[in-house]
Parts: structure tokens; sequence; C-alpha cells
């Protein structure tokens, strides 16, 4: 057991030397192609750009030990903090999407920057609750979306799982359940938009059920305003001919004005003026 601990000692003194190593050639690179430049000032701000640059080449190479070796080479104490925030949130994200979620809180916690601390955990439960979503567990993604610091994040995400739900229900042709469910959205175009749907699946139901009078009242429950005129229209449309079949002329005439489209209404007036 002694041997096995002074052998496993050695590698990682090992291996923390061969990244050091190897961060000091990275550095020493970067040293090299700003020695031209002569003010100081624009010197550390370049080496500090080039340095940023390689440190996130090695992270989504997943070198993360060797990034960590080449932050500390940073000009400045403020850079050497951002970058190492950087290195956590690139690392955290690595962590969630490979299903690592307790691992990524664990390296996201480590940020220094609050904002960008709450913003890599946001970021962790934004993947796991899209992991949630995609295995059905609507309930579960719900609750911990709720967890999301960030207020717009955590209602949009909520909203996503919520149209998912709706749409399943619609599918089912569950639509009185679809409909209470889509009123929980809290983007209010979204939410609309959700019931319009529903609304219009209910619709072309029920004409295609020829109960034209329901159909019209339900569609006067739609919001945007093009697609309601749109709907009733239609309907009025397919009643007229039923009407214009049965040689009801008149009772034809007076839906035909009804209707909301003028080059519609016109044409079908024309139509039954010449039966009259």
């Amino acid at each position: 057991m002694k041997k096995f601990t002074i052998l496993l000692g050695m590698l990682l003194t090992l291996t923390i030397f061969g990244c050091s190593t190897e961060a000091e050639k990275i550095i020493d690179k970067i040293e090299e192609k700003v020695s031209k430049v002569i003010d100081e000032d624009e010197k550390d701000e370049k080496f500090n750009d080039f340095l940023a640059a390689e440190i996130k080449l090695l992270v989504v190479a997943n070198n993360i030990e060797l990034a960590k070796e080449v932050a500390k080479g940073m000009k400045g104490e403020r850079q050497k903090v951002r970058i190492n925030d950087e290195i956590w949130k690139m690392e955290s994200k690595k962590l969630a999407e490979e299903g690592k979620y307790d691992e990524a809180k664990l390296v996201g916690n480590q940020i220094d920057g609050e904002y960008e601390r709450n913003s890599a955990i946001d970021d962790i439960l934004e993947i796991q609750v899209k992991a949630l979503v995609d295995s059905k567990k609507y309930e579960e993604a719900k609750k911990l979306a709720n967890e999301i610091d960030g207020e717009y994040t955590r209602n949009s995400a909520i909203d996503d799982i919520l149209e998912i739900q709706v749409k399943a229900l619609v599918k089912s042709e569950k639509y009185e359940e679809a409909k209470k469910l889509a009123d929980e959205i809290d983007a209010e175009y979204t939410r609309n938009s959700a019931i319009d749907d529903i609304l219009e699946i209910q619709v072309k139901a029920l004409v295609k059920s020829e109960k034209y009078e329901e159909a019209k009242k339900l569609a006067d429950e739609i919001d945007g305003e093009y697609t309601r005129n749109s709907l009733i229209d239609d309907i009025l449309e397919k009643q007229i001919n039923v009407l214009y079949k049965s040689k009801k002329y008149e009772e034809a005439k007076k839906l035909a004005d009804e209707i909301n489209g003028e080059y519609t209404r016109n044409s079908l007036l024309s139509k039954l003026n010449g039966k009259l």
C-alpha cells in the first residue's frame, strides 16, 4: 500500500511537472509573438489576448489541467481571475453535457464572479432540464427549471416545457387540458399563440363534423385577428356552399354579407345575385 501511495505521488508530480513544462513553452511562444511591441501596456494586452485564445483551445480539447497552468502566466491579477472563471465555466458545461451534473455544479461553484457563477450554474440546469424533457419527465423538468437564477432564462425554460406538454395533449385530442396548461405560459405572445393553435384544431374538427355554429363560436375566441377572421370566413363559405346546393339563395346571401374578406364576400354575392 505504501509503495502504491509513493508511486501515485510520483505520477501526480510528473503530470504537474509535464503540464508546467508544456505551459512554459506556450507562454514563451506568446512572449516571442509580442516581443516587438514597444508599448508595455499594449504588449501585456496583446499577450493576454493571445494566451486567452490558447487557453480556450486547450479547454475545448479537454486539456483542463494544462489550461489552468497556462492561465498562471496571464499578466495582472484581475485578468488571471477572469480567465480562470472562463476555464471553470467551460469545464462545468462540458461535464454537464456528459451528464455529470453534480461534478459540473461543483466546478461551476468555484467561479469567483457572482454573475459568471450564477450564469454557469444556470447553463448546467438548462442542460439537465433538456435531458429530463427528452425523457418526457416534464414535472421534474419544471421543478428543476424553477431553480434557474436568471428570470428570463427560467421563465423561457418553463414555457418551453409547457409548450411541449401542450402539443402532446393536443396530439391526444385532450383540448381542454391543453388549453388549461397553455394558460400557464408566461410569455403573452407564446401563450396566446398556443391557445389559438388549439382552438384552430378544435374549429376544424367541428367544421369537419358540419357543426358550423359551434365552430364559429369557438373561432371567435381566437386572439389573432387575421386567423380568427380567416377561420370564420372559411366556415361561412362552407355554410354558403351547402345553402347554395340546396337553392336557399336568400339565406346564403345573408351569410355572405358576414364575410370579412372583401374579395371573397363580393365574389360570393355576385354569384348569388345571379340566382336571385
